[in-house]
């Protein structure tokens, strides 16, 4: 890449694609991919490039896209925690967070030992590796890097290229990550189902939408008692083991979860397509799937208290779901008369003893796996309801 003009016409031709056709791929990794593939095609000797981006998530501090010269990019996210730290601290990412500054790395020299990646460089026969800071609008900055296995390295032009390009590459990145961080945050904070109304425009207070389903309602037993029992950090530590048990066990099964009240899940099961399972039996495998998460967190984890245990309800029917609320703070909910019945279902199921209970109309999907118990009043109801227990209590 010694002559400017081919340099010149190299890089308008891949800032054309970075602004106009990189927006429309799904996600970084696809970006980055194309920018490595192109930058190949001009002529820059690439044998591997990452993306290392900060993201707004509950439960991770960042992501990396991976590219390797003939790979698929792979994308890496990391959590929390100690370990992240220690890794943190022995990477070049680390020196170009701290000095805003474009960070060099030949892996054969004595310094490049100092860092972790070496010997990974080295393995795959990098021979200069070399991180740029990546500036965000937002004011974030992240890391690109990019590595060379040409025995003499990157050449000036080259780097002056891969520069030229970072601004463009920044914005993309940028809209890729901030509609990423959008969309994963809708769903941790509001479900799938809510998220994507949220994102297709559906937001106007009163739109509704009703929806058949197995409706399943999972409820923490003694919860109260633990809170006046248990230190506030210790509450909170097991508030998240119940939800650990409950929430896996649900959307393993293919079920949704609408909502967290207080110390209970809703979720819902929609019907199946044909020949699939059931969204009944989908909906009582969930919560046999709870039940033995519950068993194995109460043998790993035990409180003064006594274990963990649960309170769950089953039904079938309809529920209306949509946004409601004042002009100034709106929610997505469910309300309807079978939402109703199945939290009455929870309540008589602590007053029974029995951990689970269903209604005669989702009993009639799973017959085998049920035994009719008894003709109940339930607040709000005309007439007794007959209820259904598991088979083995």
């Amino acid at each position: 890449m010694n002559e400017a003009p081919s340099q010149a016409l190299a890089i308008r031709a891949l800032h054309d694609w970075l602004i106009d056709e990189a927006g429309f791929l799904d996600r970084t990794g696809l970006v980055l991919e194309g920018l490595c593939t192109r930058l190949l095609a001009a002529g820059l000797p690439l044998v591997r490039a990452t993306a290392h981006l900060r993201v707004l998530h509950s439960e991770r501090i960042g992501l990396t896209d991976v590219w390797r010269r003939g790979q698929v990019t792979r994308e890496l996210t990391f959590g929390f925690g100690s370990e992240v730290e220690v890794i943190y601290r022995r990477s070049p990412i680390r020196v170009v967070h701290e000095t805003k500054q474009r960070m060099e790395l030949r892996p054969a020299e004595p310094d490049a030992a100092a860092y972790g990646i070496t010997a990974d460089l080295q393995a795959a026969g990098v021979t200069h590796y070399v991180a740029f800071p990546l500036l965000f609008t937002g004011g974030h900055l992240n890391v690109v890097t990019f590595a060379t296995d040409r025995a003499e390295g990157f050449q000036p032009p080259d780097l002056a290229l891969i520069e030229e390009l970072l601004p463009a590459l920044a914005r993309v990145m940028e809209l890729k990550g901030l509609l990423r961080s959008r969309r994963e945050l809708l769903q941790i904070y509001v479900g799938r189902l809510p998220a994507e109304r949220i994102l297709d425009g559906q937001i106007r207070r009163g739109d509704v939408v009703e929806t058949q389903a197995a409706i399943l309602l999972c409820d923490l037993r003694g919860s109260t008692q633990l809170a006046i029992d248990l230190e506030e950090s210790v509450h909170v530590r097991t508030l998240n083991r119940f939800f650990d048990c409950v929430v896996p066990a649900i959307t393993l099964q293919g079920g949704e979860i609408l909502k967290f009240i207080g110390d209970a899940v809703l979720a819902i099961f929609a019907p199946a397509r044909a020949g699939d399972r059931s969204h009944c039996d989908q909906a009582l495998a969930a919560a046999e799937a709870i039940f033995v998460a519950l068993r194995e967190a109460n043998a790993k984890h035990v409180l003064p208290s006594g274990p963990l245990r649960v309170a769950i309800g089953l039904h079938e029917g309809r529920l209306a779901f949509g946004n409601v609320g004042s002009v100034e703070r709106q929610d997505f909910t469910v309300i309807g008369p079978d939402v109703n019945l199945v939290a009455r279902l929870c309540t008589l199921s602590a007053e029974l003893g029995e951990p689970l209970l269903t209604s005669e109309r989702f009993a009639a999907h799973a017959p085998a796996s049920l035994r009719r118990i008894g003709e109940f009043p339930l607040k709000g109801f005309l007439v007794p309801q007959a209820i259904f227990a598991a088979s083995s209590a």
